[in-house]
């Protein structure tokens, strides 16, 4: 889906927006930070998208979703 998110701006601020609110969360496999974390997406859709978050620091990676939290522009990542 990489090259895709080259053709698709849009798909970059997603990518961006997932980062950076990774960026300061403990990964869940071995409690560093996220910061450096690499983000790729799995599945895009109207209302909700997946992608995958691997661990700069061990490697691991954690499956998240992320969709509309409200009408007032936030997002919920679970």
């Amino acid at each position: 889906m990489s090259g895709e998110r080259a053709a698709n701006p849009g798909l970059e601020l997603a990518v961006s927006v997932i980062r950076d609110g990774a960026r300061d969360q403990p990964c869940p496999a071995c409690g560093d930070r996220l910061g450096d974390c690499r983000v790729e997406l799995r599945d895009v859709e109207l209302d909700r998208l997946s992608a995958e978050i691997s661990c700069a620091a061990c490697g691991a990676s954690h499956l998240i979703t992320a969709s509309p939290a409200s009408e007032d522009g936030s997002a919920s990542i679970q």
